[in-house]
């Protein structure tokens, strides 16, 4: 993500534009220096397209997904829910885990997504009528 482009964006159109895109989480925990949003959303939104990605579906509402730390390591989490949680559930997957890795420079926020997964066979319930 562009950083410079996501500074007009935020100048353009202000708190409006970010609360449509970002969770509360993301605003609540934004850098407190105003100087520092555009680089702080820019990697939080290149995060949401390399989730996107990882899970296979577009569409998913960008709220659905945000980036928490890890209150022990200080280690960037992502944070799945809604339609984003839904979309492995499909799949008959409930237990995951997520690495995140972000990094910027002085233009572009990039960020890279791995989803860990592991499947769960449901067993499928049946009847059968069975007369001797």
């Amino acid at each position: 993500m562009n950083i410079p482009r996501m500074q007009k964006l935020i100048t353009k159109n202000g708190e409006r534009f970010l609360q449509r895109l970002f969770n509360e989480h993301e605003l609540t925990n934004r850098p407190k220096l105003p100087e520092q949003h555009a680089q702080y959303f820019a990697s939080r939104w290149a995060v949401k397209e390399a989730t996107v990605k990882a899970l296979g579906k577009s569409g998913i509402g960008s709220k659905q997904m945000y980036i928490s730390k890890d209150q022990v390591t200080n280690v960037p989490k992502l944070i799945l829910t809604g339609e984003a949680l839904e979309q492995l559930h499909k799949r008959n997957i409930y237990e995951y885990s997520t690495h995140v890795s972000l990094s910027h420079d002085q233009d572009y926020a990039v960020a890279m997504v791995v989803l860990e997964t592991q499947l769960h066979n449901h067993p499928v319930s049946s009847t059968s009528d069975q007369t001797s």
